[in-house]
């Protein structure tokens, strides 16, 4: 399994859930808790928490549990706690990354958020098509995604301008 790096701070948090259920709000409020905790307000702190998450979902070391509750209901699995188990146990490294991986990683970020953005942009646009009678509503909605994508669109060509010139 490749190895995923966890801010010592959100591993701290995940500590207080070894085999427990949380929610994201429950974890995101232990990392707010847990010192070392980078992010001040629950905003940024919440999505860092989730963006975590998903990675690591993706490699298998958390699972979404199905439940009638309102909020989703997350568990460490097996995979998990025996790695947890023994980074607890070991000292921690400080890696410290490249400028390209810095910009290579933000960079991989906005791609994504602008494929959302062109993607939410062309669904007000159907809609506006196919239910003439939403078009006022959706308007404001679709005008909104077509300004944060063309915001993605000009951080990305910031982001690929630094990467040529570290490349040259």
């Amino acid at each position: 399994m490749k190895r995923i790096r966890i801010h010592h701070s959100l591993l701290d948090a995940l500590r207080t859930f070894a085999s427990k259920e949380f929610t994201v709000a429950e974890l995101t409020q232990a990392y707010l808790s847990a010192p070392g905790c980078k992010h001040q307000t629950h905003k940024p702190a919440r999505q860092f928490v989730y963006r975590n998450m998903l990675r690591m979902m993706s490699r298998g070391l958390l699972e979404k549990i199905e439940s009638n509750s309102r909020w989703p209901t997350y568990k460490t699995t097996s995979s998990f706690e025996v790695d947890f188990g023994q980074r607890l146990d070991a000292p921690r490294v400080v890696s410290a990354k490249s400028p390209q991986d810095e910009i290579k990683e933000r960079l991989a970020k906005y791609k994504s958020d602008m494929l959302c953005a062109v993607g939410e942009t062309e669904e007000y646009s159907d809609i506006c098509n196919d239910i003439p009678s939403l078009r006022e509503e959706t308007q404001e909605l679709y005008n909104e995604s077509r300004e944060r994508g063309a915001i993605l669109l000009g951080k990305i060509k910031a982001l690929e301008e630094l990467l040529g010139r570290y490349e040259a």
